[in-house]
């Protein structure tokens, strides 16, 4: 039996309710169903504000890693026995490796819902303070070109606070983003519109939102970069894509979205590559870029050069890396 975890005198008691309303929460497991995620996914960030409002950061994130902790214990051996054979085949690892990584996965997943409380609750320094980037001239020597820049990666945990972090460098980056399904819950939509409201204006960052392929969009990010803005596009996991490319990716054949390396031939903007992974100390994100580079005529080859870039990424940090629990990786 996993202990709640400790606090002061003053802040034990709304811990251990924290702690017993997560355990409570474990009976309706997000991977259960589609409607069953996404209440997961909004009662757990309401508990998990609960324990930030109380705790420093610190402590909240310890609070996160025994709430994903405990998750794992909990979750639907279906699952766990899928996401262990998902991570043998692709990363060609032992059995008690991909264990003590499964278990890891699933504890950055509890981090992961914390960041969704503590950008309301914490100051801009405070969250600024979470992530610390490296190769930040690369993105300056970028845009120093004047086409903007468009940065790609996969989704890695923490991609919210490092684009907060980019947001208050003053870089006031466009993500793009794939619409939810319409099938969401409306009080999923009443939480996501108060996460993107409060990411515009806390953070000055901006969404543009992608729900097929069309020109509106294209249109929109080739203004963007224009501007001589950032644009980011997480082209990992992608169902929207009509334009694809088959890539070698983690062992296997994988079907990758070619419109970030056709809209860097139109615009001639660079492509520049991040990672991000929890920090040795576990208190912070560590945000790293890669040299920046401009699409060249081969689609495919370029496309292949970004998903190679990302699967080193990956292998370097797997627990990391959120497409492990994702149906496009599960399902195969």
């Amino acid at each position: 039996m996993v202990e709640p975890p400790s606090a002061d005198s003053s802040r034990v008691t709304v811990t251990i309710l924290y702690w017993r309303f997560a355990k409570k929460l474990s009976s309706c497991h997000p991977w259960k169903a589609r409607q069953d995620y996404a209440l997961g996914m909004i009662l757990s960030r309401i508990l998990i504000l609960l324990a930030v409002s109380f705790l420093p950061l610190s402590g909240a994130f310890r609070v996160a890693r025994k709430f994903g902790t405990q998750q794992y214990r909990t979750a639907p051996p279906i699952l766990l026995d899928r996401i262990r054979t998902v991570i043998k085949s692709r990363l060609g690892i032992g059995t008690d490796a991909t264990e003590a990584l499964v278990k890891a996965i699933f504890e950055r997943d509890g981090v992961e819902r914390l960041e969704g409380g503590i950008f309301r609750l914490k100051s801009k320094k405070q969250i600024g303070d979470l992530v610390e980037i490296r190769g930040l001239q690369q993105l300056d020597r970028a845009l120093e070109q004047g086409r903007g820049c468009i940065m790609y990666s996969g989704h890695f945990r923490g991609r919210w606070s490092f684009f907060a972090k980019l947001g208050l460098l003053g870089y006031r980056p466009l993500v793009i983003r794939q619409n939810p399904p319409p099938n969401m819950s409306r009080t999923f939509y009443w939480f996501q519109d108060r996460f993107d409201n409060l990411f515009s204006t806390k953070f000055d960052c901006q969404f543009l939102w992608v729900e097929s392929p069309n020109r509106t969009v294209v249109v929109k990010a080739a203004a963007h970069l224009r501007k001589n803005g950032v644009l980011v596009n997480l082209i990992d996991i992608s169902s929207y894509a009509n334009r694809v490319a088959e890539v070698n990716f983690l062992n296997k054949k994988e079907q990758f979205p070619t419109g970030t390396v056709l809209l860097s031939q139109i615009t001639h903007a660079p492509l520049l590559g991040f990672s991000i992974h929890y920090s040795a100390e576990q208190t912070r994100y560590v945000c790293e870029f890669g040299p920046a580079h401009v699409a060249s005529e081969d689609a495919l080859a370029s496309t292949q050069q970004l998903a190679t870039q990302i699967e080193a990424s990956i292998v370097s940090h797997p627990e990391d890396w959120a497409g492990w629990q994702k149906s496009q990786y599960l399902d195969k």
